[in-house]
This record gives C-alpha cells, sequence and structure tokens, in this order.
C-alpha cells in the first residue's frame, strides 16, 4: 500500500508534469498561429 503522503506527494508531481505540459502546448499553439499555419496541425497532444 502507498502511504496517503506518497500519493499526495506522487498526485501533485503528477498535476505540475500536466501544467508544464499544458504550458508547452499552449505555448507551441501560439508559436503555430503566429506563423499562420493551419490550426489542425495544433491537433497534437
Amino acid at each position: 500500500m502507498v502511504s496517503s503522503e506518497g500519493a499526495c506527494l506522487a498526485y501533485f508531481k503528477y498535476k505540475k508534469i500536466i501544467n508544464n505540459t499544458e504550458k508547452i502546448n499552449f505555448a507551441l499553439k501560439k508559436i503555430i498561429n503566429k506563423r499562420g499555419e493551419p490550426k489542425s496541425s495544433s491537433s497534437f497532444i
């Protein structure tokens, strides 16, 4: 069994990674939109 403390730490690490990924994707979409490329290319995750 994972201790509740360990579970919390794992959750926050996971959440941090998700937030960073979202920020990176948002930045990439901004760059793609600035270039004037079709928005369909922003469908990648």
